[in-house]
Parts: C-alpha cells; structure tokens; sequence
C-alpha cells in the first residue's frame, strides 16, 4: 500500500515546497480503506481525502476543518520536519502514525527544515457516531 500511494503522489508533485493532491474515492476504499480497519481498528466513513506534501520550507498557518480529520503519516524524513501544532499540545510526526482529531480543533504544521519531502494522507471523515447523527439530522 505504502509503495503504491507515494508513487501516485510523486507523479503529482510539483516543485512547490507544499501541495495537496485529492484522491480518488474508489481507489482509497481500495488500498487504504482496509488499512484503516485491519491495522487501526477504525470504520470511518471518507468524505474527501488528500495526499499532502510538503518539501524544505514548507508550512501550514493556522487552520480547522468543518469535519473529524485522519492524518497518517506515510513517508517522514529524520530532522525537523514540521511538528503538528494544535491549541493546547504538538506532536512530532512519526512515520505510520495516524491521528484522528475532531473537528473545529485549530491546528497548524510548523516549516520542514529538512532536504527531504514530508507525505501524509489526510481525510475529512465522519466516524459512525457522527455518520447516523448526520443522517438523522438530514431526514426532515
């Protein structure tokens, strides 16, 4: 699976220090869907999902998402790469460690000080709570 997603990036990549490719729905639910139930015990329900890059230089500001957000951590180099900073903690990205958080938390990435390219997926996601709560809500 690994190999497959960074090849798929890579052939998308641009010469920006930062870029967010979205990914085809039917062939996440392929090849990384699985992944998410078999290794993480999670059914999340995708609603858009994106391979995010970000080269030395590279940053996000300050953002949320209007939905729970996965971000895993496909391919990160040794060095300071840019932390994940979120209002009241940070984490250091590790290399196949993913993250779910809820929606509306405030959260920006710190530069990548690195030669070397960060890759992620990330999704806007609903978990089964949020997926009836969101259907019942639509109903009338």
């Amino acid at each position: 699976m690994k190999q497959k997603l960074l090849a798929h990036l890579n052939s998308k990549k641009s010469t920006q220090p930062i870029g967010l490719y979205h990914l085809d729905q039917t062939e996440m639910s392929e090849i990384f869907i699985p992944v998410l139930q078999d290794e993480f015990g999670l059914d999340l329900h995708i609603v858009e999902i994106w391979g995010h890059f970000m080269a030395n230089g590279g940053k996000r500001d300050w953002h949320k998402h209007s939905m729970t957000t996965m971000v895993f951590y496909l391919e990160i180099p040794e060095g300071d790469c840019g932390n994940f900073v979120y209002e009241g903690g940070e984490i250091i990205p590790k290399e196949n460690d993913l993250y779910v958080f809820p929606k509306m938390l405030k959260h920006k990435i710190l530069p990548n000080k690195t030669d070397k390219i960060r890759w992620a997926i990330a999704a806007e996601c609903r978990t089964e709570e949020e997926l009836v709560n969101f259907i019942v809500r639509h109903r009338h």
